[in-house]
């Protein structure tokens, strides 16, 4: 009734009424617990601010930042809470202006204060779960679904509305936050992208998720976000090479190898769907590339140091040079080794990180990763079979075929052969042989390998062929083929030696094995029960009798 009210009245009738309007409907959205009348509530908001003028909006604008005071009392926590959403309302109407005319430094500051208290805040409830006494005996569900005594994360819906806010107030534009609008919103990116990305509510991981995509998608602002610049080992090198220059960097930036790992990291919680996996690809993509320049960049910087380290060097004659040459080859067949050694030391990162928690908080020493350690877990994230990382695995796929087309061939060609491997597994996981299977099990392929994943695994080949040509596909193809097997050949020998060396342990673990086949055997057969069920049942409970 409201709503057409405020449509048939005359403008100037609604114009006097808009703050007697206005103040019972922010505490409404406050103090409302039913979805639907907070749905209509918002509606109504929205249908005030297209009605009035920009100068009444003004002035419903300022009463809702007023109330955005930090406070720990609930009644203000709840008042924070109607006044973000407030905001975002308008700022939907607005949309660009929104951003322009009232995103400004003080305002700024205000919103990264209660952002940083109240990711502050979620670390310290999130410490006390994990180190308490009481906390330690708790699921791991309840650690990361909430904290508080309501069972909810603290003061997430003030921080979602607040991220909501200036989603919308971006649309079309990232003008109102970019990079050179002052330190107030670099601080704002920092704090979004160091204790927001990995904030322990999906709705809040999903709008940072999207704003960084967005900062991600606009030069100016991701050329000031991730810090670019060069790191070598003497200043006059990097004068010399002349490519650390031209950005701009501050104490608020965010090197690229760090806001990669934030974001696989955020891929790979137990808690995603198919929107975060989608904006993560995205995010992963743009950082790629990102990644891949600068490791051409350092290639450069280490070639002219190394060329200046030779000129400097040109008294000690051709010995020298021959011992230069040496010492370069040996490190190259280093840097091979630990190419292979990396999925080793990536398999031990996740133990400890298993072991520490859910690592949706930043609690690890390595907190930077490169193209070749990115590319290393997405294919990890791709060979997973297990049912809950279905979603994971989908879009570790779809980013393999993403960042080949993005990047272009020549700084994926090194990596071809390991980014083939999850591929030739998937396909040696639905042979003809275990499709038939698949079709007796009533859809589920063998090996925890989905049809879903298996098309999906065909079209990315393809378009690598595309990208790549078949020759150099063939080759690679080849090589990942023989690298799984010599992989499953070496674990093959090491348990038969480990049988050998220590019998009761590997007892243990033949039988730990046996125990979690049959729990998956038991759950799958509990799945074609359910599914057998639902298909005859057909929704009706009962099946009518012949003549009646």
């Amino acid at each position: 009734m409201l709503q057409q009210v405020l449509l048939k009245f005359p403008p100037a009738v609604v114009s006097n009424l808009s703050a007697t309007v206005y103040l019972p409907l922010v505490t409404r959205l406050a103090n409302e617990n039913s979805p639907k009348a907070r749905t209509a509530v918002a509606a109504t908001l929205k249908l005030l601010h297209k009605q009035l003028q920009q100068q009444q909006n003004d002035e419903l604008a300022a009463y809702s930042q007023q109330w955005l005071v930090s406070s720990s009392s609930p009644q203000q926590q709840l008042l924070r809470v109607a006044a973000a959403h407030a905001l975002g309302l308008l700022a939907e109407v607005e949309g660009a202006r929104f951003g322009q005319r009232r995103l400004n430094g003080e305002f700024v500051d205000q919103l990264v204060d209660l952002l940083a208290a109240a990711a502050a805040e979620v670390e310290e409830a999130l410490a006390a779960v994990v180190v308490g006494d009481q906390q330690q005996q708790a699921s791991a569900e309840d650690a990361t679904a909430g904290f508080n005594s309501n069972g909810g994360v603290p003061h997430w819906q003030e921080v979602y509305h607040i991220l909501l806010m200036l989603e919308k107030s971006c649309q079309g534009s990232a003008a109102a936050l970019g990079w050179q609008q002052g330190a107030a919103v670099q601080r704002l990116w920092h704090v979004l992208l160091r204790q927001l990305l990995l904030h322990p509510h999906l709705w809040v991981r999903k709008v940072a998720g999207r704003l960084l995509g967005l900062a991600l998608a606009t030069p100016a602002l991701s050329e000031g976000l991730l810090n670019s610049s060069c790191a070598t080992n003497t200043a006059a090198v990097a004068h010399a090479n002349g490519s650390c220059l031209g950005h701009s960097s501050s104490e608020y930036s965010v090197p690229a190898s760090a806001a990669a790992l934030l974001v696989y990291r955020q891929l790979e919680a137990d808690v995603v769907d198919e929107g975060l996996c989608t904006q993560a690809v995205k995010c992963l993509v743009a950082l790629a590339k990102h990644l891949a320049a600068q490791q051409q960049q350092q290639q450069q910087v280490n070639g002219v140091a190394s060329h200046a380290a030779v000129n400097g060097h040109h008294f000690a004659g051709s010995s020298a040079e021959n011992a230069t040459v040496e010492e370069a080859s040996d490190s190259g067949s280093d840097s091979e080794a630990g190419l292979q050694n990396d999925e080793q030391h990536l398999e031990a990162a996740d133990v400890a990180q298993a072991a520490t928690g859910d690592g949706l908080q930043l609690q690890h020493k390595k907190a930077e990763v490169t193209l070749h350690g990115l590319i290393v877990r997405m294919v990890k994230m791709a060979e997973d079979t297990r049912y809950a990382r279905q979603l994971q695995r989908l879009a570790a796929l779809r980013w393999i075929a993403a960042v080949a087309a993005a990047m272009g061939t020549e700084p994926l060609l090194p990596h071809l052969t390991l980014l083939l491997r999850p591929l030739y597994r998937i396909s040696e996981a639905t042979g003809n042989n275990k499709i038939q299977q698949q079709a007796a099990d009533g859809g589920a392929a063998a090996g925890g390998t989905s049809e879903e994943v298996r098309v999906l695994s065909e079209q990315v080949l393809a378009h690598l062929r595309t990208l790549f040509g078949s020759d150099q596909l063939l080759t690679a193809y080849t090589a990942a083929r023989e690298a799984v097997r010599a992989a499953r050949a070496a674990r093959k020998t090491a348990a038969a030696r480990k049988v050998l060396l220590d019998p009761e342990a590997a007892s243990r673990l033949k039988i730990k094995k046996g125990r979690k086949k049959s729990e998956a055997r038991q759950r799958k057969a509990e799945e074609r029960r359910r599914q057998r069920s639902s298909r005859s049942s057909g929704g009706f409970g009962y099946k009518a009798k012949a003549g009646g």
